[in-house]
C-alpha cells in the first residue's frame, strides 16, 4: 500500500488514513495528470456536492461533485465508472489536462460553470461517461438577452458564433442564439458532429437589446446525461377548461387532473399516440404525473408571448412538462414552445415544456393532437423542424424536406423520423 507521498492512482492504493490526492502536474506527458497520496481529511465523501478541493475528502472536486480517482471500473463502488475528466483549473495554454475519476454509471449530473462577468469566457468540461449535454444561460433581467456567443470544440474548432443574420443562425453546426432571460446550448446536434470528451471553450454574455453588453452576470447550469437511457416522463398541467365550447370532446365534459387518467379519449387516442409516434424513436413513455393550476385566469387564453410566464410555473423535476390552455394566440396555433432546445428536466423556468391549445379539439381530434404535441415535445428534446418555411434545413443529414416528417412546419405533418433524427432525440439529457 502506497505511503505519504507516493505515486498512486486510484483510492486502493494509498494505506489506510491517507487518500489518493491529484497533483498539478502531467509528468509523463499524456495529458493524464498524476496524483500522489496524502493525508485524508474531513470532507464530502464520493458524489457529495462541492465546489472547492477542500470540501472533499480525498481533495479532488470535480463537474460539481466530489470524485474518486480510478483506473478501471472496478475500482469505483457499485453504480459508478470510471470515466475520464476535464481538469480545467489545471488548464495551461489552453491546455486541459485530464484524469480517471468515478462517476455515476446512468442518470444525469449537473452543475454550475463558474462566471464572474456579464461577458466571460468558461471551459464546459465534457466527462468520458457523457452521452449528451445541455447548458442552461440565465439572467434575472429577463429584458437582458443571454447566451453564447462562441463555441469551440476540444480541438479549437469553431462550432458556433453569434449569428448576425438568419443565414448565418442556420449554418452553425451548433444552433444556439442569445435569448431574453434564458437560453440553452444543446450537444449533439447531429450525429456527424458527436460529442467529445475534453474541455470546450465557451463565451458567455448578456446583452442589451440593441446587442450590447449588459449589466447582469449570467448563471450556467450544466446538464450531462450519463448513459443511453431512454424513458420519457411526462407531466401534465390542466388551467382551467371548464365550460370550453368544445367540451363534448372530453369524457363527461370536463377534462382535468382528476379525469385525464381516467379518459378513454385522452389516454387511448392522445397519450396512445404519443407513445406511438416516439416510440419509432425507441422512446419509453414513464412516470406520467397530473396537476391543475387553479387561479391563473390570465394564462387560460395564452398569447404566444406569455408562454414563458406559464411554462415558470412547472414544479415537477425530469422529463418534460405539457400544458393544457383554453386557447393559443395568433389564432389557430396548436402549440407553442419557448426555445429549440428547451430546458432539459429543470422546471419552473421559462422554457420548461410545451403549452398546448384545447381550442384545437374544435376541429381536430385527440389523436391529431397527439402528433401536434409530439411535434413540439421532439423540438424541446433537441430537434429543429426538418424544413422551416423559408427553406432553411435541419442540421440532420438524413432528414428529408417531406411534410410525411413529424418536424414539418405545417400544423398537419407526418410521423415519421429519420435514423439521424431518432438517434438525436434518444440523447437529449430529459430522458432518463
Amino acid at each position: 500500500m502506497g505511503m505519504l507521498n507516493e505515486v498512486c492512482s486510484r483510492e486502493v492504493d494509498c494505506s489506510a488514513g491517507l487518500a489518493c490526492h491529484l497533483d498539478a502536474k502531467d509528468v509523463d506527458g499524456d495529458g493524464l495528470l498524476t496524483a500522489t497520496c496524502a493525508l485524508d481529511h474531513g470532507g464530502g465523501v464520493l458524489d457529495s456536492p462541492c465546489a472547492t478541493d477542500e470540501s472533499c475528502r480525498n481533495g479532488t472536486c470535480a463537474l460539481g461533485r466530489c470524485v474518486d480517482l480510478c483506473a478501471v471500473d472496478t475500482d469505483c463502488p457499485a453504480g459508478h465508472v470510471c470515466s475520464t475528466i476535464p481538469r480545467v483549473d489545471a488548464a495551461k495554454n489552453n491546455l486541459v489536462p485530464r484524469f480517471m475519476g468515478c462517476l455515476p454509471d446512468h442518470g444525469s449530473i449537473m452543475w454550475s460553470l463558474p462566471i464572474s462577468a456579464p461577458v466571460a469566457d468558461v471551459w464546459l468540461p465534457v466527462p468520458g461517461q457523457a452521452k449528451s449535454i445541455a447548458v442552461v444561460m440565465s439572467v434575472a433581467d429577463a429584458t437582458q438577452k443571454v447566451g453564447a456567443t462562441r463555441l469551440l470544440d476540444p480541438f479549437g474548432t469553431v462550432l458556433y458564433t453569434a449569428p448576425d443574420t438568419v443565414d448565418e443562425y442556420y449554418s452553425n453546426p451548433v444552433r444556439t442564439q442569445p435569448e431574453p432571460g434564458l437560453s440553452v446550448v444543446m450537444m449533439p446536434t447531429s450525429p456527424s458532429l458527436p460529442l467529445m470528451a475534453g474541455a470546450y471553450r465557451m463565451s458567455v454574455g448578456s446583452f442589451r437589446p440593441n446587442g450590447q453588453p449588459a449589466s447582469d452576470t449570467p448563471h450556467a447550469t450544466v446538464i450531462a446525461k450519463l448513459d443511453p437511457g431512454t424513458i420519457l416522463d411526462v407531466h401534465f398541467y390542466f388551467l382551467d377548461l371548464a365550460q370550453h365550447p368544445c367540451a363534448a370532446a372530453f369524457d363527461g365534459g370536463l377534462l382535468d387532473a382528476s379525469s385525464a387518467p381516467q379518459s378513454q379519449q385522452f389516454q387511448q387516442k392522445f397519450v396512445g399516440n404519443l407513445r406511438n409516434i416516439l416510440g419509432r424513436a425507441g422512446i419509453v413513455l414513464g412516470t406520467m404525473t397530473y396537476d391543475d393550476l387553479a387561479n391563473h385566469a390570465d394564462l387560460d387564453g395564452l398569447d404566444a408571448a406569455d408562454v414563458g410566464a406559464l411554462l415558470s410555473l412547472s414544479t415537477r423535476p425530469g422529463g418534460v412538462n405539457v400544458f393544457f390552455v383554453r386557447t393559443l394566440s395568433p389564432a389557430g396555433m396548436l402549440a407553442q414552445i419557448a426555445r429549440t432546445p428547451g430546458v432539459p428536466g429543470l422546471p419552473g423556468t421559462a422554457a420548461s415544456g410545451v403549452a398546448v391549445s384545447i381550442d384545437s379539439l374544435c376541429y381536430t381530434d385527440w389523436t391529431a393532437l397527439g402528433r401536434v404535441t409530439a411535434h413540439a415535445l421532439a423540438r424541446h428534446l433537441g430537434l429543429f423542424r426538418n424544413i422551416e418555411p423559408d427553406g432553411h434545413r435541419d442540421p440532420i443529414a438524413d432528414s428529408d424536406d417531406s411534410p410525411d416528417n413529424l418536424l414539418y412546419f405545417g400544423a398537419y405533418g407526418g410521423t415519421d423520423l429519420s435514423p439521424g433524427q431518432q438517434q438525436i432525440l434518444r440523447l437529449s439529457p430529459v430522458l432518463r
